[in-house]
Parts: C-alpha cells; structure tokens; sequence
C-alpha cells in the first residue's frame, strides 16, 4: 500500500494526475471491492482520452484555421505555375523566330561572289508582246519577284543581276546569265525561269492592266510584291521571303511562306488561303472567304465584304484579332488555351461560354434579317482571341 501511495505521488509530481484525482485514488486503496491499480488504470486512461480528446480539438480547430490560407497558397502557387509556363512559351516562340531570322539574314547576307572572285552587277530587259498571254508562270532559286500595272501593250521583265565574274569576264558573265535565265512565251503563257542558284536575280514585271488571268510565282530565297494588278487565280510560294501586296483583285488565292511574313491591304477577293510558319499574317480588305494560319506570329483579318461567309484564322504562338462587318449575320466560335478571349460585338449574343482550365470557349450568335451569314472561327494556343467590327467602310464585291 506504502508503494501505491509513493507511485500517486510520483503521479501528482510529474502533472500526469491533479490532485483530486490523487485524493480518489488514496480512498481507493481503503476499498477492497476495487483495486487500487485498476482505479489508477482508468484515472491515467481517462486522462489520456482527455489530452488525446483535446489534441484532436485543437488540431481539427488548427487545420479548420489553416485551410483557408492553404487554398491560397495554392491558388497564387498554380497561377504563378501558369504565368511562368505562359512566359516559356512565349520565349519559346520568340527563340524560335529568333533562330529563322538569324538564319534568314545569313542567307540574304552571303556573298556568293566571294569564294569566286569579283562581283559584277548589271540590268537586263526583255519585252514581250502581250496580244495572246494572260499568265505569268515565274521560279527563281535566288532573287526578289515584284509585279505591277503599267501603261502599254506589252510585257516588260526588268531583271537586276549580281553574278560572279566568270573567267574574269563581264561579257562571258553575261552570256552565261543568258543561257540559263529564260524569258519566253508559251503558249496563252508567260515563263520567267533562271537556274542560276548562286546569282541573285531580282526580277520586276510591268504588265498590261486588264490583262493578266493567272500568276504563279515559287520562289526559293527571296520575296514577293504584287501591286495594282488583278487576277482571276494567284499563287505565291516561297520558303524564306516575306510576302506583300496592295490594291489589287483576285478571285482565288493561295499564298505561302515558309520563313516570312504575309501582308495584303487593300484588296479585293472572293476565296483566300494564307499560311506561313514564321511570321505575321494581316490581311485587310474586301474579302469573302478567308483562311489564315501561323504557327509563330499574329494572325489579323479584316473585312468589310457584306458578303463575306467564311473567316478561319489560327496561330499557335500569337494573338488572333478578327474585324468584321456590322451589317451581316455573324455565327462564331473562338479559342484559346492560354490567353484570352474578347468578343466585343454588343448586339451579338453569347450562346456558351467556357473557362476552363486550359480551355477558354465562347460562342456566339446574331441574326440580321435579309443579310448574308459570315462563319466565324478563331483559334491561338498561347494568345488572345479577339472579335471587332471593322471601321472600314463596307463593300459589296
């Protein structure tokens, strides 16, 4: 008894029990219906229910209090992830165009002359008679291609040529362009074709107006310049040249660059298809039915055609602005996985609109009696897609 006496105490000392419990714990031992370590065993078991008990309440009451300041931590933590995400995307793209640009201006800046000696630089021109051509058919492996209207009856090819001198010869470097850069007529067909790779021939074309039907330009290393002119059919490519034109018709168009920007203002046409892989695409005009694509750079449409009835623009590193007429039916549907999307047509109404993660979607919808429906899509993995009216005055082509 002496023992459990000493061990209460040694209990009260170390604030295992208080002392009321002690004091049962001491009347319990006079008590032979219950023994004194079985009495002991609940008072310790009881308070350790009770010290677990309120560990458990105050940790619930703690991680209650904390949750709150978790569920921001981790909301800036995510937004933070995707803003620096986002940023290495976008420096991505920009390293990407970086790369093509270096690479573009090496290539425009090599001096095949040098390994050969001496450069030697002159004009050549030629004229055609344009009674029986209505197309121009042009593949160059290095040089510029420009075309536009002129008074006359005739097709006039002004060539500007810088060659290495061959054998030290201006004359023999001459005859050596001539032999492989041909200008000639074939048929309803006019053909402008050098194979000299290594000499940079930028060529200019003045033609008759009203006169040209089709235009097909392939270009290797070089750009293109179209001006006052109309064609039924146009077809541009080249593989690193930008790719520019103003005031001129079309019917049908294909125009693409691999390494280089496209821009056409002020042009009328009823079917366009445009695509490069590295650089801007804007195009402004009166236009119908419009196809755009960019896999790095902005993608800008406009067009003030009343009877325009197709718009599908996209880009992967890029924002994507469509203008649009006030006039006409609308139906679209815009894209984005990390920008933003802004339709900021008033009177169009909104028939879903989705912000999801990774997945930003708004459709939209509006009806004007008696009035052609333009089909709208746009779409941009890391930039804003946006819808306006356009400013320009409309036109019915």
């Amino acid at each position: 008894m002496q023992n459990e006496r000493q061990r209460i105490l040694e209990l009260v000392e170390k604030g295992t029990i208080s002392a009321q419990e002690a004091i049962i714990l001491l009347e319990s031992l006079e008590q032979p219906t219950k023994s004194t370590q079985n009495v002991m065993n609940d008072v310790v078991n009881e308070d350790q229910f009770s010290s677990t008990e309120k560990e458990s309440v105050y940790k619930d009451k703690s991680q209650q209090d904390q949750q709150p300041q978790k569920d921001e931590d981790c909301s800036k933590y995510f937004q933070e992830e995707m803003r620096d995400f986002r940023k290495d995307i976008s420096q991505i793209g920009s390293l990407f165009m970086d790369m093509m640009n270096t690479a573009v201006k090496k290539v425009k800046e090599f001096d095949v002359t040098s390994p050969f000696g001496d450069k030697f630089e002159f004009t050549h021109t030629e004229e055609v008679a344009a009674e029986h051509i209505d197309k121009i058919i042009a593949e160059l492996p290095n040089g510029n291609f420009s075309l536009e209207s002129a008074e006359g009856d005739s097709f006039q090819v002004i060539c500007k040529v810088k060659a290495p001198l061959v054998n030290d010869s201006e004359e023999e470097t001459r005859a050596n362009f001539l032999e492989q850069f041909v200008v000639k007529e074939d048929g309803d067909s006019l053909r402008i074709l050098s194979q000299l790779k290594l000499v940079q021939v930028n060529v200019k074309v003045l033609v008759p107006k009203d006169k040209l039907e089709k235009l097909s330009v392939r270009l290797m290393n070089g750009s293109v310049t179209l001006q006052d002119t109309d064609f039924e059919q146009l077809k541009v490519k080249t593989l690193n040249g930008a790719i520019k034109g103003s005031k001129f018709n079309f019917g049908k168009a294909e125009v693409d660059s691999s390494n280089g920007s496209i821009e056409l203002t002020n042009v009328r046409g009823k079917d366009i298809e445009a695509e490069t892989l590295n650089g801007r695409v804007y195009l402004d005009g009166a236009l119908d039915e419009v196809e755009a694509k960019s896999v790095n750079g902005h993608v800008v449409v406009t067009t003030c055609s009343t009877n325009s009835s197709k718009i599908k623009a996209q880009t992967v590193a890029g924002a994507v602005e469509l203008y649009v007429p006030r006039t006409i039916s609308l139906s679209g549907k815009i894209v984005t996985n990390f920008g933003k999307v802004d339709v900021g047509i008033q009177d169009a109404s909104k028939l879903e609109s989705q912000d999801q993660f990774l997945s930003k979607v708004v459709r939209f919808d509006k009806e004007v009696e008696n009035a052609n429906r333009l089909f709208i899509e746009g779409e941009s993995k890391t930039g804003a897609v946006l819808v306006r009216y356009t400013t320009t005055g409309e036109q019915q082509i």
